[in-house]
């Protein structure tokens, strides 16, 4: 393997600019995607990008790789040559800083034609404050009701709002998903200049749990205290502020669940460990008659292993709605995302001598979901005929299912994670652009998923404004048969034979193609594929059904088990992950 340059085509005049945009860094990535094999992903990146002299790329390619691409890439420049920046991203949120640097909207280009929207003005925010990358904004009163004593009347309260996002959260999720790239984005140097407290005494207020009140602060002062976390308690937020309001010099939180989560404690000390090292913390502190601590400053871990990890707050599964269609969908970052944020000038939130930060760690499940928004804007960018739902499945059938260290993702506990906490398991957005296969779910299967739940046909008529009409075989196992991206089965009877579920392919790689089916599943669990092959150019078609039998060995447990089904043509793996619940 070694570094190649593809040629695609010389640039306009020889005076081309010298970054690549998103569109053509896209297409360029999509190439490589294209050649080379699935499970080496990883590969699948631009050493460097060309538009001066001519237009083109850099990659690490073997020679089969790059003789593939020579012929490819020659094709494909003429075809990536006008895709331009149209993707729109809506956001509902607490609205939006608009003077952050990741909505500048230098070198963007002009707004897409059919955008009909609005840049609503309001208290602190005007149609200036929107521009080239804010393309529009609005707001939504709230409305607060009362229903009066002996009295059916409402009163109703309309709260004039703005966009601008004084919380900070939509600020936060918007920079995650569409915000521009910024090479110098940092949290105060990634917290590596967090204020820390020296060789201070060390206090146990484990058993006041550090709750408003229950610390004496003269005998706080001074000191770091040790509080512990007891299920049902009050957040490490509000313990920081009790210890802090207490003249304490810094705290050492106890909590085995958000050990390794990231706490923003502004400038106040603040170090969290689990029950083991909070075990040997506590002894040293019985153990010896003046014992004493350092919280040392703030530092920042490169290619921490494993990850990705399920953190704690994560999502889990199964769905409450219905657990015949597999919930979670797909993992996403979540875990101390730096993005923008709103300028905080209050006390005790800036080191000394700094400025108010532009940009902030998060953690949650509402850092992960913008992650997905823009995975999928940035497919759009390259796909721009493709539907929502081809978009989503791309995502989905090319998840990744191990970690870092080539291993089995795992959980905040250090176990193995199934399928109900990783859904298919974690985006690659380069990989889901060329993902040979995807399942289209249309509007009838939704609208059959609604029959299916029981939801009136009436109802279903007028939400869809169709003349729609409900199969005449209607119960809730059916909503497995929804052509989804993944398989869920709410309740296998043992005693009941095979069940049955079909889908169909589409296929949006080469009109050639062959695929093969290969099997995952557990040795308590049946499964059977039928048709086993796959052959596009034979079809004449570019979809293709196939169904998937499931049956419980007479010896299964009761439960969920999990496994996969994966078609294969070579050069694309569609991995289709299954939950079976066995009764």
């Amino acid at each position: 393997m070694q570094p190649y340059v593809i040629y695609m085509g010389s640039s306009i005049n020889g005076n081309g600019g010298g970054n690549a945009t998103v569109e053509e860094s896209a297409a360029h990535l999509q190439l490589l995607s294209s050649i080379i094999p699935s499970q080496e992903s990883e590969r699948v990146s631009l050493l460097n990008f060309y538009s001066h002299a001519f237009k083109g790329f850099s990659a690490m390619l073997t020679e089969n790789e790059a003789a593939l691409l020579s012929e490819s890439g020659i094709r494909s420049s003429h075809r990536y040559q006008h895709i331009t920046s149209d993707v729109i991203i809506g956001v509902i949120d607490t609205g939006i800083w608009p003077e952050s640097p990741s909505f500048n909207d230098d070198g963007i280009g002009e707004i897409p034609s059919r955008w009909k929207g609005i840049c609503m003005e309001g208290p602190d925010f005007n149609k200036s404050s929107c521009n080239r990358k804010i393309i529009g904004a609005r707001y939504y009163n709230i409305q607060d009701f009362s229903i009066q004593p002996n009295s059916d009347l409402k009163k109703t309260r309309h709260i004039t709002g703005s966009l601008r996002d004084f919380n900070g959260h939509g600020t936060h999720t918007t920079s995650i998903a569409a915000g521009i790239k910024l090479p110098n984005a940092y949290y105060y140097g990634l917290a590596k200049e967090e204020v820390a407290s020296d060789f201070a005494p060390l206090s146990d207020a484990r058993h006041q749990n550090c709750y408003p009140g229950s610390l004496n602060s003269t005998k706080v002062a001074g000191k770091i205290i040790v509080c512990t976390y007891t299920e049902g308690a009050i957040p490490r937020s509000i313990k920081k502020l009790v210890v802090e309001g207490d003249k304490a010099e810094g705290l050492i939180l106890i909590d085995e669940a958000e050990k390794d989560l990231p706490f923003n404690s502004g400038i106040f000390p603040f170090y969290e460990v689990g029950n083991v090292v909070g075990s040997q913390i506590l002894n040293y502190i019985n153990s010896t008659k003046n014992p004493t601590a350092t919280i040392l400053p703030t530092t920042e871990i490169r290619k921490c292993r494993p990850a990705p990890v399920v953190a704690y707050f994560s999502s889990r599964g199964p769905g409450w709605l219905t657990q015949n269609i597999l919930k979670p969908d797909i993992m996403a970052p979540g875990v101390a995302i730096l993005a923008a944020k709103v300028p905080n000038k209050e006390d005790g939130s800036v080191p000394i001598g700094k400025a108010p930060s532009l940009f902030d760690l998060r953690s949650g499940t509402s850092m992960a979901c913008p992650h997905v928004s823009g995975a999928a804007a940035f497919i759009k960018s390259v796909h721009h005929r493709w539907s929502s739902s081809m978009i989503k499945s791309a995502l989905m059938i090319t998840g990744v299912v191990s970690n870092n260290i080539g291993r089995p993702l795992t959980n905040s506990s250090n176990q193995i994670a199934n399928p109900l906490e990783t859904g298919v398991g974690e985006i690659n957005p380069i990989k889901a652009l060329n993902p040979g296969l995807v399942f289209e779910t249309t509007l009838k299967d939704y609208l059959n998923f609604l029959c299916y739940y029981g939801i009136s046909q009436k109802m279903i008529r007028l939400i869809s404004k169709t003349n729609f009409s409900c199969p005449k075989d209607i119960n809730q196992d059916l909503i497995s048969n929804i052509n989804y991206p993944s398989i869920s089965i709410g309740k296998l009877n043992r005693l009941q034979g095979f069940k049955i579920v079909e889908r169909t392919i589409t296929n949006v790689g080469s009109p050639n193609s062959s695929y093969v089916s290969s099997i995952d599943a557990p040795p308590c669990l049946v499964v059977k594929v039928s048709p086993k092959n796959i052959d596009f150019a034979k079809a004449a078609s570019t979809r293709a059904s196939f169904k998937i039998s499931f049956q419980g060995k007479e010896e299964a447990s009761r439960g969920y088990k999990f496994g996969a089904i994966t078609w294969s043509d070579g050069r694309h793996d569609v991995r289709i992950v299954f939950a079976v619940n066995i009764e």
